[in-house]
């Protein structure tokens, strides 16, 4: 009864009665072993935790999974693992990395099998679940039936289900036998002469069966970011953080997942495993779309959820194109403000700050221009004048000081005399704000914005008003 590893062959589990294929077989029963075919080594797996061999019985019926990690097998033995009282076959597997024995044959509350052994097992290929047949009638509830029936055994969450009934459920009136599991454990088939699993059975044959243990899709995931929280608006942030959720009755499996700028991709069928979040880091401008399925324990994937976030890196850009000059009329004057703000991204609309600000006339500014202009002159006349590199060197240290006094006077002093904010505005296309005043002079603007996603302008664009 030699079992091979479905993925890459490199396993083979089987049972022999042999006492020389590993050292210290001394319990002259038949006992399970796995062969490495690429380093030759044979490995008797059909042992307690310790390592203690298996004493009581005999372990037969090997089957091993995908990968060769994992080998059920049945058995006997009475020391297999602890509590094992029940005189009865049952159902181990072996973890060939860890080395731990595990019964399967036991009900979702750990009560170990009564009123039937357990035979014949047959392992998916990632080890999760386990197919067998047994006549013990405590592995689920109203097992009245007095026959073999067919059992699937979920090693993770511990749950059994019974599978050799119809579809209400009604237990089989004759024996099932001879379960074979597929690769995640999703179907099993098996034999049986009951004429109660399925209508039209009058043959009085025995049939092949196919039991269907999880055909239902898990529901579509749902994914959240706390950097970029909804998909409708844009963001600067080019980290995104991303976190989800997904749900089935009989458990996640995993998830798979990709970030790319379609809007319709679905990943491919490759579990990404099951972590709930992931970061992305430096992500440019752009519509990103992130797509995720999730798949449960038997391998059906859901549909894909697609979340959009939006990263705009670009900054807008601000204008002020036109001057204006106008006149008061009967002591009132209509200012117009001209400005643009374009951003080819984030859409049409944007935020917008100008500014205006009066020039000031004072009295006491143009006397310190004028006293920075007559100290400028004089120290300059004594520079050029003197002979003694020296004294230049000092006069043209003070002429250079008085020089920059001299700027400072003559700079243009504006008072702010109006905010104009627009929180959320069209852009991309001229504009003009007017407003009525009784002042005159020159009025300064300055235009800034921001976008949706809170980039700030490239520049700060500027002209000026004149009110005659």
């Amino acid at each position: 009864n030699p079992s091979i590893a479905a993925i890459n062959g490199r396993y083979i589990a089987f049972e022999s009665a042999a006492l020389n294929l590993v050292a210290n077989d001394t319990n002259s029963n038949i006992d399970i072993f796995v062969k490495d075919t690429t380093t030759n080594a044979t490995t008797r797996v059909s042992t307690a935790n310790a390592g203690t061999q298996a004493t009581g019985g005999a372990s037969t019926k090997a089957s091993i999974s995908g990968e060769g990690r994992y080998v059920a097998f049945q058995s006997a033995a009475k020391n297999l693992v602890t509590g094992d009282t029940n005189n009865l076959t049952d159902i181990f597997v072996k973890d060939t990395t860890t080395n731990i024995t595990t019964r399967v044959s036991v009900s979702s509350s750990a009560a170990q099998a009564t009123g039937g052994s357990s035979t014949n097992p047959s392992i998916s290929t990632d080890g999760r679940h386990v197919a067998f047949e047994s006549t013990a009638t405590n592995l689920v509830s109203g097992d009245t039936n007095g026959k073999s029936d067919i059992f699937i055994k979920d090693t993770v969450s511990g749950t059994i289900t019974r599978l050799s009934t119809d579809t209400s459920e009604v237990q089989s009136n004759a024996d099932a036998n001879n379960a074979s599991t597929s690769r995640y454990g999703q179907y099993v088939a098996y034999d049986s002469t009951a004429t109660k699993l399925v209508t039209g059975d009058t043959n009085n044959k025995g049939d092949v069966f196919l039991a269907t243990v999880d055909a239902k899709k898990p529901s579509t995931p749902k994914v959240t970011s706390k950097t970029h929280k909804s998909s409708s608006k844009y963001y600067r942030n080019p980290t995104l953080k991303l976190a989800w959720s997904g749900s089935d009755s009989s458990g996640i499996g995993g998830y798979s997942y990709k970030l790319d700028k379609t809007s319709s991709t679905t990943p491919d069928a490759t579990s990404e495993g099951t972590g709930k979040s992931i970061t992305y880091t430096k992500r440019g401008t752009g519509k990103w779309y992130f797509h995720l399925r999730t798949k449960d324990i038997y391998n059906n994937w859901s549909s894909t959820r697609h979340f959009r976030v939006n990263i705009d890196r670009i900054k807008p850009k601000t204008y002020a194109p036109k001057k204006h000059t106008t006149r008061r009329r009967r002591g009132v004057a209509t200012a117009r403000v001209y400005w643009k703000v374009r951003d080819s991204y984030t859409g049409n609309k944007a935020y917008v700050k100008i500014v205006v600000k009066k020039r000031v006339y004072s009295a006491k500014r143009r006397a310190r221009e004028a006293r920075a202009l007559r100290a400028f002159k004089s120290w300059r006349a004594k520079a050029r004048k003197t002979k003694n590199k020296n004294l230049a060197r000092k006069y043209r240290q003070k002429m250079r000081m008085h020089k920059r006094r001299l700027n400072k006077a003559r700079r243009q002093a504006y008072k702010r005399v109006k905010t104009i904010n627009y929180k959320w505005t069209k852009i991309n296309r001229l504009r003009v704000y007017k407003w009525r005043t009784r002042a005159s002079g020159k009025f300064k603007f300055w235009v800034m914005s921001k976008d949706q996603a809170r980039n700030p302008q490239r520049n700060i664009a500027r002209n000026y008003v004149i009110i005659r």
